[in-house]
């Protein structure tokens, strides 16, 4: 059986800083607990956006820092995307796929997992990100 668990959260801190994501959809669920009778991580899967426009154009890498007793191996980072921004109101609306990632990350049953995101690059503004853990 496979848990699907996510977080998400506007990132309005400063480039280069890791945030926490706080919960799903503001709800303040904090910490991630690994389900029982999981031994791993098998994917990630993440979406990002902006929730405002820049002032400029500009864009960054978008980064998952992973973090808790729940991971047996300690601290895990990755690359989940990128975002651009451009600066026009004539666009349209844009709709993007989700990244995902195949991974083995081996976990502590009943620990926790804080997810954490960064954005390098350019202040974009305040990007939104979600990312599920799939546990297995």
């Amino acid at each position: 059986m496979a848990y699907y668990i996510s977080r998400s959260g506007a990132q309005s801190q400063a480039v280069n800083t890791f945030t926490a994501l706080p919960g799903l959809a503001g709800d303040g669920s904090g910490a991630i607990t690994v389900p029982q009778g999981v031994s791993s991580i098998k994917q990630l899967i993440a979406t990002i956006s902006e929730s405002i426009v820049a002032v400029a154009s500009s864009g960054g890498n978008v980064l998952l820092r992973l973090t808790g007793n729940g991971l047996r191996d300690g601290q895990q980072d990755f690359t989940i995307g990128i975002i651009r921004e451009d600066t026009t109101s004539t666009g349209g609306s844009k709709h993007g796929a989700p990244t995902v990632l195949d991974v083995d990350v081996a976990v502590v049953p009943g620990n926790q997992i804080t997810p954490s995101v960064a954005y390098t690059g350019v202040d974009v503004g305040t990007p939104e990100v979600a990312v599920t853990l799939v546990f297995a």
